[in-house]
C-alpha cells in the first residue's frame, strides 16, 4: 500500500527533523551558557586592568623622577 509507505516515511522524516531541532536547541543553550562565562571572564579582566592602571598611576605619582612599567620585559620587540 503506497499510502502507508508514504505515511511511514513522512513520520520518520518528521521525527528525524524534530530530533535535529532538539539537538540544535540544546547546542544553543550550551552556547548561551558559554557566552555568559566569557562575559564574566571579560568583566573580571576589565576589573583587573583597572586595578593595574590605578596602581601604575599611584606609583608614577609617588615617584615622578622615573616611570615604572609593570609586567613588561626588556626583551620584548
Amino acid at each position: 500500500m503506497p499510502s502507508e509507505n508514504f505515511q511511514t516515511e513522512y513520520r520518520e522524516a518528521l521525527n528525524q527533523t524534530l530530533n535535529h531541532l532538539q539537538t540544535v536547541n540544546l547546542l544553543v543553550a550550551q552556547i548561551e551558557a558559554k557566552m555568559d562565562d566569557i562575559r564574566d571572564s571579560m568583566q573580571n579582566l576589565s576589573q583587573i586592568g583597572e586595578k593595574i592602571a590605578t596602581q601604575k598611576k599611584w606609583l608614577i605619582t609617588r615617584d615622578k623622577r622615573k616611570v615604572i612599567y609593570i609586567g613588561r620585559s626588556r626583551n620584548s620587540s
